[in-house]
């Protein structure tokens, strides 16, 4: 059984998308661990300031790519807070953790 999450993370996402914030790609893998890639992606969607990043599960590629990118963090759908959503003003989400969210942070 899945266990229900707050309300409030589900209210901070829904700000991001009011706020245009979040950006949803169908899916974010690297063959290799390099930084210069996720700088690419970064760019390629045109955004800057504080990114968090919101895998389904974990994947090493890409979190050691952004690792030592200034204000840029990963985080799993299951270890998400509201602090980070506040804190960082870009949201990335994949289409896989957004189905993990909806299963996890639904309406009780």
């Amino acid at each position: 059984m899945i266990k229900k999450k707050p309300l409030p993370i589900g209210k901070s996402i829904f700000s991001k998308v009011i706020e245009e914030n979040l950006v949803i790609l169908d899916k974010l893998a690297f063959d290799e661990i390099k930084t210069k890639q996720m700088v690419k992606v970064l760019d390629n969607l045109k955004l800057e300031g504080k990114i968090l990043i919101v895998l389904p599960e974990p994947n090493k590629n890409v979190q050691r790519s952004s690792k030592n990118i200034e204000g840029v963090k990963t985080s799993l759908v299951n270890t998400i807070n509201v602090y980070d959503l506040l804190k960082y003003s870009k949201l990335i989400l994949t289409l896989d953790s957004v189905k993990s969210l909806e299963e996890v942070y639904q309406k009780v």
